[in-house]
């Protein structure tokens, strides 16, 4: 546990847009203050997905920013969200048999326990982010098929 600060999860194929990496810390950081008493997280990459793991459909909070109920790897968030992760368990196997396309389960994990939790999930309306095209390593064929596109 710590007492402040926040972190930010970045995955190895993004790179960040001109400016991005000031402006997350700008819009986090209202974010924060106006839910102090909450987790909070902001995804910092817009794609097409409006919902997600948890079904809450994706609204406009601000100009900048949508509120939504899930994140994926590539984020800013206080202490409270992160205090979640400690707490992430094997995924069974048995989830790629059915959908060989699967994630890793971890981010959905995540989602699903700290939206239950009344945790605060944003993101941004331009992505900060940029998504490389590049070959996928945990899903290469999928990848081909289904893009990530940041918006």
């Amino acid at each position: 546990k710590h007492d402040g600060g926040l972190v930010m999860v970045l995955p190895d194929d993004v790179t960040f847009a001109d400016g991005g990496p000031q402006k997350a810390i700008e819009l986090f950081a209202a974010l924060e203050a106006q839910h102090r008493d909450r987790g909070v997280c902001l995804n910092l990459i817009r794609d097409s997905r409006e919902q997600n793991w948890t079904g809450f459909k994706s609204v406009s909070y601000n100009r900048h920013i949508l509120r939504t109920g899930w994140m994926d790897g590539c984020f800013v968030a206080n202490q409270q969200f992160l205090s979640a992760f400690h707490r992430i368990p094997p995924q069974n196997p048995e989830r790629w048999i059915a959908d060989p396309t699967r994630g890793s389960g971890v981010w959905e994990f995540v989602s699903r326990n700290n939206f239950a939790a009344g945790h605060i999930f944003f993101q941004v309306k331009k992505s900060l982010c940029i998504h490389g095209d590049h070959e996928s390593v945990m899903h290469p064929d999928e990848r081909r098929s289904n893009p990530i596109k940041s918006k």
